[in-house]
């Protein structure tokens, strides 16, 4: 089920329509400024180009979701692919968001690594000429921390967590949270969100003021026509269930309430930002995502609990 309620919902315009009415020839630079822009609207045809990575309807629909969203909680059984969603996403919105500082932590630094190492896998794999020639240095690994960069001016990096103390400092436009169930309630006020304060926009937007305010002078535009640059941070939760008497669980039942309850509608309004919880058990994952032999052996070693938390989620309900 997919509910909209009372969530902010930017205007998307219908850019493969746009697409279809191109006529006639374009030059090179109005060719190559188009098909990057059908690619970012596009995941699904641009990671296959890309790196002959064939996504599932179900899977574009949640990278497109995290896309569109500022704040975001995935909670999904065990193989339902988190780690190599994640990992897409970050690699396909640092390729089209140029100067995009991209932070993925966990609550150890070998969990925050498994995302950085599938992005490699992806760009290493021998269908991935494209993919790898956006990537063409090394990711360096450092004891603390690991790290993609493009030429366009983006990074990829995997931190440890520790006590927090180690982060202070870092910031990011997009912060990927794995395993975000098992990160003491505090870090999450005191530490991740000073991580999306500050401005990746500043040069981009004094030297457009200054240029649009000698068109002002000029009178050729006025105060209200300003272009207002969009520099939204995105953060991205991502977890298998917990306990009812867990923070997350807590967090999930409050956002689900801000989009839903017609008594919050005043609230996430006034917020600004937009909300996109999703839940999936392994029943939900599409025919040939999962080896269902291997659920069933899991069931059979593991307490009904322990299954219906790990890959159901019936103890939510």
């Amino acid at each position: 089920m997919w509910e909209t309620g009372n969530n902010n919902v930017r205007p998307v315009e219908d850019v493969n329509k746009k697409f279809s009415e191109i006529e006639g020839d374009l030059d090179d630079q109005v060719a190559k400024a188009t098909l990057a822009e059908f690619m970012f609207h596009n995941p699904r045809f641009s990671l296959d180009l890309l790196a002959g990575i064939k996504l599932f309807p179900m899977q574009e629909l949640i990278i497109k979701g995290w896309a569109s969203n500022d704040y975001n909680l995935s909670v999904y059984g065990r193989g339902v692919s988190k780690t190599w969603m994640s990992s897409l996403f970050a690699l396909w919105w640092a390729m089209f968001n140029p100067n995009c500082r991209i932070v993925v932590i966990s609550f150890a630094f070998r969990a925050s690594r498994r995302i950085l190492e599938q992005c490699d896998k992806f760009i290493r794999d021998k269908d991935a000429g494209l993919l790898k020639s956006c990537f063409p240095d090394p990711m360096r690994q450092k004891t603390d921390e690991w790290i993609l960069t493009l030429p366009n001016g983006s990074t990829i990096r995997c931190l440890p967590l520790g006590d927090g103390t180690k982060i202070r400092g870092v910031r990011a436009d997009v912060l990927i949270v794995d395993e975000f169930a098992f990160l003491p309630e505090n870090i999450i006020g005191e530490i991740l969100r000073p991580f999306l304060a500050s401005n990746n926009k500043i040069k981009e937007q004094l030297s457009l003021r200054e240029k649009e305010d000698e068109l002002i002078k000029k009178g050729i535009m006025t105060e209200d026509q300003r272009t207002i640059l969009d520099d939204r941070k995105k953060v991205i939760f991502l977890s298998s269930a917990c306990y009812q008497f867990e923070h997350m669980y807590r967090r999930y039942n409050d956002w689900v309430d801000l989009i839903t309850k017609p008594n919050k509608i005043e609230e996430i309004k006034s917020v600004g930002v937009s909300y996109f919880v999703s839940r999936l058990g392994y029943e939900a994952a599409p025919l040939g995502l999962l080896n269902i032999k291997d659920i069933e052996a899991a069931q059979k070693e593991m307490s009904e609990q322990m299954f219906n938390k790990e890959y159901r989620y019936r103890d939510w309900e």
